[in-house]
């Protein structure tokens, strides 16, 4: 290779010389001194993977030793060294095993605000609270919750007998043929209408008798008795009603099937929480004994002792000169009838236990005697109430005992009293519109 080279040289300088150029001195290196360069050219592509920086290091303090780099690995980065401070006495920090900082000021509590007090509003017996209908708080003393927006509801009421009507002393106990032969019962309805708390609200009430063996006699439904009354709200837990039941008779001939006394009444009733309602809205668990609802008023007619609506009779039927005297069977009946209706003022009340929020335990004074009952809601999405009891629990003037009659101190009550306590039952399905 070495001859090929000094040949090619020779050519070359000889066509140097040839075109003048032999004074340049050119001279060509061998391949020994050949050098190569990098010439400027496009950047390398720049990789899409990780990149890596330097980043400063904190520095040391003084006194800290410095690290043997050179038993470091190759190709790793030595960790940064923690720099410590000096403090001054007093500023150190001291954490608590709970978490917290020794001196740090307690955080101010988050309020919580309670849960707003629903109002309490009602039907004919049973209650209406935050979109749901609840049981009844009493079976005969009427309650002061009344209706919001547009309410209405129909049911039935009954006894295994009447007093009155000289039933019970011929049946001394409860059987079943004692309910099919001298049971009663009234169909109950009423509409609602108005808002108790910013105004009034009238609830209208409807009793239809004739409900039981009245086919027989082709009266069926007649007897009705409308009745009616206005309430207002005092709080969202406390009411009061004014009214009447059985005010307008109508119906039949002569409206000789309504012999229901016509009775005014006053009362107030009042809700006691008793346990603070769920704060979860999805909360559908059993709530034992969440309240406790209380109603005290007075009224007369039929809430009146038993022995003062006869002596009330009596003296009704002296005023007419049907007692000494025979009267037509149209002008007795209305003056013994005229007796039962309204009259002197006595105290009534109420007091039920909500079990849970679908049974209630309620006592009550009807102005005449003690009843105990039960009301239950069957199905908790439903506005249906069932409410069975039993009446009469104390023998007094029901019983013929203690009796007062002014209009005749001679008389006796006869077969108008019981021998027994009575057997209560009352049902309603009640819409809120």
């Amino acid at each position: 290779m070495q001859p090929k080279t000094c040949v090619f040289q020779r050519i070359l300088q000889l066509g140097l010389s040839s075109l003048g150029l032999s004074t340049l001195g050119l001279d060509l290196p061998s391949q020994a001194q050949l050098v190569w360069q990098p010439l400027p050219g496009p950047p390398p592509p720049v990789s899409t993977g990780l990149r890596w920086e330097a980043v400063p290091v904190a520095p040391k303090a003084a006194g800290t030793p410095t690290p043997d780099t050179a038993a470091t690995p190759a190709g790793s980065a030595s960790p940064a060294a923690p720099a410590w401070q000096p403090v001054a006495a007093g500023e150190h920090i001291e954490v608590l095993p709970d978490g917290s900082i020794a001196g740090e000021p307690e955080p101010e509590p988050i309020p919580v605000a309670a849960a707003p007090t629903l109002p309490t509003y009602g039907g004919f017996r049973d209650l209406y609270r935050g979109d749901r209908w609840y049981p009844s708080i009493s079976t005969i003393v009427p309650m002061a919750f009344g209706p919001k927006g547009f309410m209405a509801g129909v049911g039935f009421s009954g006894s295994d007998c009447t007093i009155e009507s000289k039933q019970c002393i011929n049946y001394p106990t409860i059987t079943s043929e004692s309910i099919r032969d001298v049971g009663e019962a009234v169909l109950d309805s009423y509409i609602g209408f108005g808002d108790p708390t910013r105004a009034v609200s009238v609830l209208v009430t409807q009793f239809t008798q004739n409900t039981i063996r009245a086919g027989e006699r082709g009266d069926f439904l007649n007897g009705n008795q409308t009745g009616f009354a206005i309430s207002r709200n005092l709080g969202p837990n406390t009411a009061i009603k004014l009214g009447a039941e059985g005010l307008i008779r109508w119906g039949g001939s002569g409206n000789k099937a309504a012999d229901r006394p016509k009775s005014a009444f006053g009362v107030i009733s009042h809700r006691i929480p008793l346990k603070p309602p769920p704060t979860d809205p999805f909360d559908d668990g059993i709530r034992w004994f969440p309240d406790l609802y209380l109603t005290v008023g007075a009224g007369n007619g039929q809430f009146r002792p038993l022995d003062q609506v006869i002596s009330a009779q009596i003296q009704s039927a002296k005023d007419a000169g049907c007692w000494f005297t025979a009267c037509s069977p149209e002008k007795t009946r209305d003056a013994f009838l005229k007796g039962t209706e309204w009259g002197r003022f006595y105290p009534i009340g109420s007091v039920a236990l909500a079990v849970t929020d679908q049974l209630n335990l309620i006592t009550e004074w009807t102005g005449r005697n003690l009843n105990v009952s039960v009301s239950w809601q069957p199905i908790r999405e439903w506005g249906w109430t069932i409410t069975p009891g039993i009446g009469n629990l104390i023998q007094n003037s029901d019983y013929g005992k203690n009796v007062n009659i002014p209009a005749c101190r001679e008389c006796d009550m006869g077969d108008a009293i019981t021998t027994r306590p009575l057997l209560y039952l009352r049902s309603m399905i009640n819409i809120r519109f």
